[in-house]
């Protein structure tokens, strides 16, 4: 990503340690992506994992379903803390 750019996403980062840890290519990434029924190219892969292409809220979602929830949960777990202080202190809205 180009560094003077505003990141498109914040999951990118995650998303492209999870496919490398499973030993996944992108290629085999956009195929599990169009198991689920949808497409996604390889390209956009890339491109989503470089920050430079913002994700839909469905595709959080499938996202977990190819790569496992708990890790991805756990990431937005991380960040709400970060910005908002602990779960305990969570307010409803």
């Amino acid at each position: 990503m180009n560094s003077s750019a505003k990141p498109k996403n914040v999951l990118g980062p995650l998303l492209r340690q999870l496919r490398e840890k499973q030993g996944w290519s992108p290629v085999q990434v956009s195929e599990r992506y169009a198991q689920t029924g949808f497409e996604c190219s390889e390209e956009r892969i890339i491109r989503i994992e470089n920050q430079e292409e913002p994700i839909a809220d469905y595709e959080v979602l499938i996202f977990e379903r190819i790569f496992g929830r708990s890790e991805i949960s756990e990431f937005f777990s991380r960040e709400l803390e970060a910005r908002f202080g602990k779960k305990e202190t969570w307010k409803p809205l």
